[in-house]
């Protein structure tokens, strides 16, 4: 089986146009002087030989993910067929960026490089591969979107798409609307689209943010009170991730290793 890892395609470039839809007030959250990008491991042999091992072997686990296809019915055999070219990744590490967290954006798994010495220095790998499937898993939704959308909607049809010039869509990118809640919203760029999901209940539909509460992000859910024009924060946790895209990515790759 051969792999191709790639590292630093485009990664500023790619950055920069995420940077750019960032409340210009907050980018400071987001990036910063001590933010570095890192073109390779290469200057670590024994760090870069453990990471190209648990990219090996997260490329096992999504290639043997036809295994997972008899376990149910409801339509997972259809969402694992989106795995194409499972054996190319590319990767940009960097530090002291976007919370040192791993993310997506286009087709690029960033990493930051503390959170590989921390897997390393713990042999955590389970949980490593993990995060790299997990991660692999959002490029496939970026190339998939109509099959993810329609696989949500199946799977529980109380996620609400809101599509761009909506009513709905207009209250929750406004500003103005969430300057007033005093804490910065933090976008997460691997759900970065040009629609948005909500979630009814109890016919009221309700949206999922992470905001910077004393330096800590967190995850709150806003009512939306479209008669009166505004976003009323509640404290009920109505589901345990923000948007069904990044909920059902944790399900399965937390389903695939598993089961590998």
């Amino acid at each position: 089986m051969s792999i191709i890892i790639n590292f630093d395609i485009n990664c500023n470039n790619i950055l920069n146009n995420y940077f750019k839809i960032i409340n210009k007030d907050y980018l400071k959250y987001y990036v910063n002087n001590d933010s570095i990008i890192h073109i390779n491991l290469l200057h670590n042999q024994e760090l870069y030989y453990y990471f190209i091992e648990m990219v090996h072997k997260a490329t096992e686990i999504i290639n043997n993910s036809g295994s997972i296809r008899r376990i149910n019915n409801n339509g997972l055999y259809e969402l694992l067929e989106i795995f194409e070219s499972k054996y190319e990744w590319n990767f940009c590490i960097y530090d002291n960026m976007i919370f040192n967290l791993p993310f997506t954006l286009d087709k690029v798994i960033f990493l930051p490089l503390r959170y590989i010495k921390d897997s390393y220095a713990s042999k955590d790998n389970k949980k490593f591969i993990c995060t790299l499937v997990h991660e692999k898993m959002h490029i496939y939704q970026r190339k998939n979107i109509n099959k993810w959308i329609n696989y949500i909607k199946k799977l529980d049809n109380k996620w609400i798409i809101i599509n761009k010039n909506n009513k709905i869509y207009n209250l929750l990118n406004d500003q103005k609307i969430l300057e007033k809640f005093n804490l910065p919203i933090i976008i997460n760029p691997d759900t970065t689209y040009n629609f948005k999901y909500v979630y009814k209940k109890d016919n009221n539909y309700y949206y999922g943010v992470f905001i910077l509460d004393n330096n800590n992000l967190k995850k709150v859910w806003l009512k939306i009170d479209l008669a009166n024009n505004k976003l009323i924060r509640v404290e009920e946790d109505i589901q345990e991730q923000e948007h069904p895209f990044e909920l059902y990515v944790y399900k399965f790759s937390d389903l695939l290793v598993k089961r590998n």
